[in-house]
């Protein structure tokens, strides 16, 4: 059996996405909606222990677009609601 060894995550081997794709944006809105309270410092949208598993997730395919997760702005409460 062949051994496969994964691609990295960040440098010039690293797989880019195409930051328009619906994968993207879909990350970069899950982004926005999942970030830490200034009280607590937990997740606003699903109150886990920021960060959340949606957010890292999210983050990591934006930094395979070639994204930085920390410019995209929180959404605000009435969108949070949607």
């Amino acid at each position: 059996m062949d051994v496969v060894m994964p691609a990295p995550l960040t440098g010039p081997q690293a797989p880019r996405l195409t930051p328009g794709s619906h994968l993207v944006e879909g990350a970069r809105d899950l982004v926005a909606r999942h970030h830490a309270s200034v009280v607590d410092g937990r997740c606003q949208r699903c109150d886990e222990a920021y960060p959340c598993a949606m957010a890292e997730h999210a983050t990591q395919v934006c930094l395979a677009a070639g994204l930085d997760p920390d410019t995209i702005a929180p959404s605000s409460a009435h969108e949070l609601a949607a």
